[in-house]
């Protein structure tokens, strides 16, 4: 048996394959579980904004997408993918700023840095340190 590693492109032969085909199970069960919380954080998501909760099958539904989606960029060249990184970051990067932004524009009185790091409600009966 013979079988082709991903990251490297080398061959494994005998043993090693068999290794390596648990080690690819593994990523794959990786994939597959971190689409499925994305479906269950679009899904909560969903009941925030007062919706019915999304159907089991839509939630697998959007987790076999997710999956598709990284089948399909896994199929690219890699300098397709470095472009694709590349939107990425400028995207994430955006993102942080347009939430600053908002954050920072919207907000009805800007709280103090006393507000913020010293000024606390405290129900517990434990005394802070400060």
């Amino acid at each position: 048996m013979v079988q082709i590693e991903d990251p490297d492109g080398t061959l494994q032969v005998g043993k090693q394959s068999n290794r390596q085909s648990i080690y690819d199970l593994k990523h794959v069960a990786g994939d597959v579980a971190f689409a499925s919380g994305f479906a269950t954080i679009i899904n909560a998501a969903i009941i925030l904004e007062g919706k019915d909760s999304l159907s089991t099958g839509a939630q697998v539904g959007i987790g076999i997408g997710i999956c598709f989606v990284w089948a399909v960029q896994n199929a690219l060249r890699i300098d397709q993918q470095g472009w694709l990184n590349n939107f990425a970051v400028i995207f994430q990067l955006g993102s942080a700023v347009i939430i600053v932004v908002v954050l920072l524009s919207m907000a009805p009185e800007r709280a103090t840095a006393h507000d913020v790091f010293t000024s606390t409600y405290n129900g517990t009966g434990f005394s802070f340190p400060y």
